[in-house]
């Protein structure tokens, strides 16, 4: 188990992998642009920091 968020191509940043679980929304506009998700045991919260209605974003995790 890491303690490192990961990441796999084609994902939603809200659900970066197939082993993540999105259990909070804080913000959200037709997506979740804030929120808490746990993976492995670990808790991250994600944020859009940039791109909400654009077709490139940029997100920000940190790990709770």
């Amino acid at each position: 188990m890491s303690d490192q968020i990961q990441f796999a191509l084609g994902h939603a940043p809200w659900q970066p992998s197939m082993h993540s679980r999105l259990l909070e929304v804080f913000r959200e506009y037709d997506r979740p642009l804030r929120g808490v998700i746990e993976q492995e045991g670990n808790y991250f919260m994600f944020e859009c920091i940039a791109g909400e209605l654009e077709r490139t974003s940029y997100w920000l995790y940190f790990r709770l």
